[in-house]
């Protein structure tokens, strides 16, 4: 998500929390109940490899070829949901997105999920939990 689509989310009640930290900092958060502009039309949903939960999944193997000889390799397993979008949706928005961000949404984001962060020239991250206002 862009920031300033985060920001909107947020003050539209939207809530998100932070992904594990396997990159060793936290780098992404996932976002529910956002208000979905595409409420009532037709959706696809798709999963690879696992069949998420709930109901309506259908199982569509994906082929897959070798890139260097064009040989058939194992399917792909794919899961595909067709359905109505709802009025919320959900999304993930990463950290390092904060840096486009303008200074009131990006406070506004920081103080939702409770961490600011300064990005260093050097590529580096720091985060601190964020000050309340």
């Amino acid at each position: 998500m862009h920031p300033a689509d985060v920001a909107a989310a947020i003050r539209a009640g939207a809530t998100g929390s932070w992904a594990d930290r396997k990159y060793g900092w936290p780098h992404k958060a996932y976002f529910e109940g956002i208000p979905n502009p595409h409420v009532g039309l037709r959706e696809i949903r798709t999963s690879a490899n696992f069949k998420p939960e709930g109901d309506g999944w259908v199982h569509r193997p994906e082929p897959r070829f070798d890139e260097s000889t064009g040989a058939r390799l194992p399917d792909r397993d794919r899961w595909v949901k067709y359905s109505i979008a709802g009025a919320t949706t959900y999304d993930k928005f990463y950290s390092v997105h904060l840096q486009d961000a303008s200074p009131e949404d990006r406070a506004t984001i920081e103080q939702h999920l409770g961490l600011s962060f300064e990005f260093m020239e050097d590529g580096g991250v720091r985060w601190q939990p964020s000050k309340q206002g």
